[in-house]
Order: C-alpha cells, then structure tokens, then sequence
C-alpha cells in the first residue's frame, strides 16, 4: 500500500511505517524530511505537486524511492 500526504510531518511518522512508499505534496521542514528518510527507509518521493489531487484511491502506481519516479500501473 502506497500512502500519499499532502504534508509530510513527524506526527505522521509511527502511523506509515508499514506503508511500501509514501509520496508526499511537500514536508515541514528539511529536518524532518532527513529524519523520516534515516527512521522509516521505505522509498519516499517528496515534493509531488498535487499528488493528492490527481492521485486517487485505487490507483495502481509504481514508485522509484531512489530516482524519484512515480509511474502509473504496476510492474512485473
């Protein structure tokens, strides 16, 4: 399950831990972006403009934590 947020934010932090990536609008602060990527290691995207807008629930995405890339369907 992919989680997206519209702000990334330590209050969220323990609740996405059993998430497979998480993308996120934006962050708080750089400081919590270092944190979750050392705390949580999941594949992260920060900094999707509208990623709750267009993203909808059911959607099946693939998302590259290490380039940034979120690709629409699943990959075999």
């Amino acid at each position: 399950e992919i989680i997206i947020l519209h702000n990334l934010s330590k209050s969220v932090f323990a609740k996405i831990k059993k998430a497979k990536a998480v993308i996120a609008d934006s962050f708080y602060s750089p400081h919590d972006k270092m944190i979750y990527r050392q705390d949580v290691k999941i594949p992260t995207v920060f900094g999707v403009k509208n990623a709750t807008e267009i993203l909808q629930h059911g959607n099946i995405i693939t998302v590259n934590g290490g380039s940034g890339e979120i690709y629409s369907g699943g990959l075999i």
